[in-house]
């Protein structure tokens, strides 16, 4: 009974640490962009931005900022990998006319892959990079 006992509150403590690591994951990264890059009608400078998420699949929401200053919130698909990235991806597509476009994010675990043209009910600051 007593080694029942020791059973129970190892695995409680256990389940208690599992689940403060699942409640510390935050939904963010931060990403270096080293060339200019537009998303959504925004234009982001190079440099370091974080990127925020929420919701999952289909219905999830990015938003990249620098400092407590947002630039742009655009609709994401959020897509689980199975085989862990080295490492943080920037996904571009060449612009009609010149200039390159933010398509997506590749992280450790999961994919972001940003749908720009439904952005125009979305934040943007109208920052543009120089």
């Amino acid at each position: 009974m007593k080694s029942f006992r020791k059973l129970m509150l190892s695995l409680s403590l256990l389940l208690s640490f599992s689940m403060a690591s699942l409640a510390a994951h935050k939904n963010e990264a931060t990403i270096n962009l080293s060339d200019k890059v537009q998303l959504g009608s925004t234009q982001l400078a190079p440099g370091e931005y974080k990127l925020s998420w929420t919701g999952t699949g289909n219905d999830a929401t990015a938003t990249l900022s620098q400092g407590k200053k947002v630039l742009v919130t655009v609709p994401a698909k959020l897509v689980e990998q199975r085989s862990q990235n080295p490492g943080v991806g920037i996904v571009t597509d060449a612009v009609e006319g010149g200039g390159t476009r933010l398509t997506g994010v590749q992280l450790p675990k999961l994919e972001l892959l940003f749908d720009s043209d439904k952005d125009s009910s979305m934040h943007n600051s109208g920052m543009s990079g120089n």
